[in-house]
């Protein structure tokens, strides 16, 4: 296990601690996962650069790479609607892919409103 697969592995767990925060009301709690999802953003950077700049560029890097992006898009969108942030008519659109897929098949996300 390289320096860049430890640092994409980490994004998944702090999806959890970002997700956590949104729900707390504690003044700075949403300023603080603000900041952690900026920290994954530019770990997310920094991981793929270690690995091109040292030639530590691995199959699993590439996939978890990947799927440590979806799960974190995933896991705030989720938190988002369940805090009816945003509606789940537009959620879809978050997550790239689902609108194609919705399409395809027909089918349309039936929205709830936001409460506001």
């Amino acid at each position: 296990m390289n320096l860049p697969n430890v640092i994409t592995l980490s994004r998944i767990p702090l999806m959890f601690v970002i997700v956590g925060l949104m729900y707390y009301t504690w003044p700075g709690a949403a300023t603080l996962a603000f900041l952690l999802f900026i920290g994954a953003a530019v770990g997310d950077w920094y991981d793929g650069y270690l690995a091109r700049t040292r030639g530590l560029v691995s199959n699993f890097g590439k996939l978890m790479d990947a799927m440590a992006d979806k799960i974190m898009v995933i896991g705030i969108v989720i938190a988002l609607v369940d805090k009816h942030e945003i509606p789940v008519a537009r959620a879809d659109h978050a997550v790239p892919g689902v609108p194609r897929y919705r399409d395809a098949h027909g089918g349309g996300v039936q929205g709830r409103r936001c409460r506001g």
